[in-house]
């Protein structure tokens, strides 16, 4: 039987927060140049379940122009976080406004998935899990 939100909520009421974490993306949704400039924003996020100690996961891996991350999900055991980085070429956005539609794979498109771990939530390091890149060359 599923419980409502107030009943769990009065289950968990201690006075101190859990310190599970959440995962999610952030982006801007209000630059003027279309989808593709406001998805280039994208961040994959970690948070405390209080609300407090907001993260941005492997922001080195967009400190190229273009770049993105999008948070996943998480590993099974739960200790490691799995988000993917993509790059679309601005012709690449551009011909996906115009067409009003997305392309996934060919010329200008990487894609690639990562492990960030997290013992402890400290420490974070990145881990290439794979590829989607078409010619199956890692990109980075």
């Amino acid at each position: 039987m599923a419980l409502g939100l107030d009943a769990l909520f009065a289950a968990g009421q201690d006075d101190t927060p859990p310190d599970a974490l959440i995962g999610y993306t952030e982006f801007r949704t209000d630059l003027p140049d279309g989808r593709h400039a406001n998805v280039k924003t994208r961040r994959a996020v970690v948070v405390k379940a209080a609300g407090t100690g907001r993260r941005v996961l492997a922001e080195e891996l967009t400190r190229e122009a273009g770049y993105s991350t999008q948070f996943v999900g998480w590993s099974p055991d739960g200790k490691a976080a799995r988000l993917s980085c993509d790059w679309k070429s601005e012709e690449v956005g551009k011909w996906e406004e115009d067409h009003k539609s997305f392309r996934t794979t060919g010329e200008g498109i990487r894609h690639d998935a990562y492990r960030v771990d997290s013992a402890m939530h400290r420490n974070l390091t990145v881990v290439m899990v794979g590829s989607r890149h078409p010619s199956g060359r890692r990109q980075r």
